[in-house]
């Protein structure tokens, strides 16, 4: 009888041993489970607790120790991250992510020949592993070893045909190295791959616009911003690309989303839209655009011919003649506007004013036109002679008009 309590004493005491090591592990892997938790909800000094309290419970316990590393780099404390890392792998050797994780951690802290070894580590205990060639070919490149990160995204995308992600990481650095052909190439498989792969229509685009196919980089900036990458940078090549094309509607929709939403203080944006505005009729709202150009850039050649059209539109002559004016003060060369002027001259009947531009102008570069016109303001100054000459001119450059007044003119 004796024997039999003490067996059943025995019993007992292993039982709740045995209860209390269950116990303790279900509680370590339940803290293992709640910190991971944290972590991917951005919790990391949640996290760390989680992970703390994980180990002390039990200190083999590595995956603990990895991801803490993970919350202390989160949080900037890279030390404590590689200090984390260097446990894990020292309770087990054979923790292949925890060497990738360790040389990116090394990246980050310059030191590329510990980089590369545990990459080369990962690699050697998971030879398909894709992420350690990927991470290791970033390295590469970093370091100007653009034949060695190649040979690494090879056998990437060799081991993962259907990544996208690594089809664009290589059309980039084919980009890189002038290998344009097997870039674009590359690029359109990521987006074979993922059809909604927003990053790879803008890269894309980019290369049809530096290939000056425009019709093509639109048609990607489309899919791009359709697929939600809609920051500044796409709206601007959209933008420009779509002004190229004279698509002048859909540019002045990209240039005033840069102007409103993004509040772009780019002024060639706000002269490209004045332009639009122009071309599609709308002059008030073009004038407005291009005056405040012009007080910012009063040496503006362009914006201020097209403020002296639009008045000359609008029936202003002499509102345009100061900004003529202008422009033959920036580049006294323009004898298209210099026959603008004469002309206005002219209809003024300010016949001394207009031969003196016009006299310029023959003298830069001789047109029927200017000679036509300087005939015919000598003529309202009662210089027949002259007229007759310049007549003569004309006609002899291929004035029209000239040869037909010269037998009745000059006779």
């Amino acid at each position: 009888m004796v024997r039999n309590c003490c067996l059943a004493s025995l019993f007992s005491c292993l039982f709740v041993v045995f209860l209390a090591f269950n116990v303790s592990a279900q509680t370590a892997n339940s803290m293992y489970e709640s910190g991971c938790s944290k972590y991917k909800s951005g919790d990391y000094a949640g996290a760390i607790v989680d992970f703390t309290n994980t180990i002390n419970k039990s200190s083999y316990f590595f995956e603990a120790f990895f991801e803490r590393a993970r919350c202390y780099e989160a949080l900037g404390q890279n030390d404590k991250a590689l200090a984390d890392c260097n446990k894990a792998i020292e309770i087990n050797a054979q923790y292949h992510q925890a060497f990738l994780y360790r040389g990116q951690l090394y990246v980050k802290a310059k030191n590329t020949k510990l980089a590369l070894l545990d990459f080369a580590k990962c690699i050697s205990l998971r030879p398909d592993y894709t992420e350690a060639y990927r991470s290791r070919a970033k390295l590469y490149i970093s370091m100007g070893k653009n034949e060695e990160a190649l040979k690494d995204l090879n056998k990437a995308i060799e081991i993962n045909l259907k990544d996208a992600v690594l089809c664009r990481d290589r059309a980039l650095l084919y980009l890189s190295m002038g290998k344009k052909d097997e870039a674009l190439k590359d690029m359109s498989s990521a987006i074979k791959i993922d059809p909604a792969y927003a990053q790879a229509y803008y890269d894309r685009g980019l290369m049809y616009e530096e290939k000056k196919d425009l019709k093509l980089a639109v048609a990607d900036y489309d899919a791009a911003i359709k697929y939600a990458l809609t920051n500044q940078d796409i709206f601007r090549h959209r933008a420009d690309a779509c002004y190229s094309l004279e698509i002048y509607e859909k540019a002045l929709a990209d240039y005033n989303k840069l102007l409103v939403d993004f509040k772009s203080k780019d002024n060639a944006v706000l002269f490209n839209r004045g332009i639009c505005l122009y071309k599609t009729g709308k002059d008030a709202e073009a004038l407005k655009d291009f005056m405040k150009i012009s007080s910012l850039e009063p040496k503006n050649e362009s914006v201020n011919l097209y403020i002296a059209d639009i008045y000359i539109k609008q029936g202003k002559a002499n509102g345009a003649l100061p900004y003529f004016s202008k422009v033959l003060n920036i580049n006294p060369k323009n004898t298209d506007v210099r026959e603008k002027r004469a002309k206005m001259y002219f209809d003024q009947k300010k016949y001394a004013a207009a031969i003196t531009d016009l006299d310029e102008a023959i003298n830069i570069n001789p047109s029927g036109n200017a000679f036509y016109l300087r005939a015919l303001c000598k003529d309202g100054l009662g210089d027949t002679k002259g007229a007759c000459a310049d007549l003569k001119s004309a006609a002899a450059i291929g004035h029209v008009e000239a040869g037909q007044k010269i037998s009745g003119y000059c006779n």
